[in-house]
C-alpha cells in the first residue's frame, strides 16, 4: 500500500507565514514613508505659495511688510515671516529675501525665497 500526502507539513506553513509577515512589514514601511514624504512635500508647497504671495505684495508696495509677522495658516499652523531688503555691493542689484518658518512635529522648518523686483 502506498502512503499519500494530502496536506502541508507544519514547517511549510510556518515558513509561508514568515515570508508573508516579512512582505507585509516591508509593504507597511514603504507605504508609511511615502505618506510621510507626500505630507512634507505638501507643507513645503503651501509654504512656497505663501512666500510667492508675500513677495508679490512686497514688490507691489515696494516696501516690506513688518518683519517677524506671525500668522496662523490652516495647514502649516503658526508661521513666522522674515523679510529683508538687500543690495548687492558689486552690482547694485536690489533684492528681497523673504523667509517663512513653521513648526513640524516640534522641529522648525524654514523656506527662503529671493526675489528681484
Amino acid at each position: 500500500m502506498k502512503r499519500r500526502d494530502d496536506g502541508f507539513v507544519l514547517l511549510e506553513v510556518l515558513i509561508a507565514a514568515a515570508v508573508l509577515a516579512t512582505g507585509a512589514t516591508l509593504y507597511y514601511q514603504v507605504l508609511s514613508n511615502a505618506v510621510r514624504s507626500a505630507s512634507q512635500a505638501d507643507r513645503r508647497y503651501r509654504a512656497a505659495l505663501l512666500l510667492g504671495k508675500e513677495v508679490c505684495e512686497t514688490e507691489l508696495l515696494d516696501a516690506p511688510a513688518s518683519t517677524a509677522d506671525k500668522e496662523e495658516d490652516p495647514d502649516l499652523g503658526p508661521v513666522q515671516w522674515t523679510i529683508e531688503r538687500k543690495t548687492d555691493l558689486i552690482t547694485g542689484i536690489k533684492s528681497w529675501q523673504v523667509g517663512i518658518r513653521w513648526m513640524n512635529r516640534d522641529q522648525p522648518e524654514d523656506l527662503t525665497l529671493d526675489a528681484i523686483p
